[in-house]
């Protein structure tokens, strides 16, 4: 994990904390296997999250602008995590799945 991933996780784990989510737990998956990065419950629900931190790169794609970057940033990350999340899904025994972007409202999904 990298400086701009750990600080993503420390604000996912506040946002939780905020939300009124309890057992928030790093979860540290089996060795070369796939997972989540958090688990945390609310309302007896045990949900998975898997977090990602978009940087700027060092040389943007020139054909894009700064949004069109992120968008496709975002896109070339969700099959990686949508495979994590479902690793940890089911070894982990969640209800729900989310990953999380540093801009995603959590506490209106539980």
């Amino acid at each position: 994990m990298n400086l701009e991933g750990g600080i993503a996780i420390l604000r996912t784990v506040e946002a939780l904390r905020i939300a009124k989510f309890s057992e928030i737990t790093l979860v540290k998956p089996k060795k070369n296997s796939p997972g989540a990065d958090l688990t945390a419950e609310k309302n007896g629900r045990k949900v998975c999250f898997e977090v990602k931190a978009f940087t700027k790169q060092s040389s943007g794609r020139k054909e894009y602008f700064i949004e069109e970057q992120l968008y496709e940033k975002i896109l070339e990350s969700l099959p990686k995590a949508r495979k994590q999340l479902n690793a940890s899904a089911v070894e982990l025994a969640c209800s729900l799945k989310i990953g999380k972007g540093s801009r995603t409202r959590i506490s209106d999904r539980c």
